[in-house]
């Protein structure tokens, strides 16, 4: 799916879950910027209610935001 087209048809339901997902792909490959930049595409995008979409892209964000200092 793309995005555009989904944030083009005002689609929020996939939309959130797939920008976070993207965003994961795009953070193992060392693309953090970028996957940030999904992430808020994702949280946009989730319902208040949409308990998965709140937790996948939080779960994405919370280790780039706060990297492990085990490096």
């Amino acid at each position: 799916m793309d995005l555009e087209f989904l944030a083009s048809r005002r689609e929020t339901y996939f939309l959130s879950t797939m920008a976070a997902l993207l965003a994961r792909l795009v953070r193992e490959q060392g693309r953090d910027d970028e996957a940030l930049s999904l992430l808020v595409d994702a949280e946009q995008a989730t319902a208040d209610d949409d308990i998965e979409s709140q937790v996948l892209w939080r779960a994405i964000r919370a280790p780039i935001l706060c990297p492990s200092r085990e490096a």
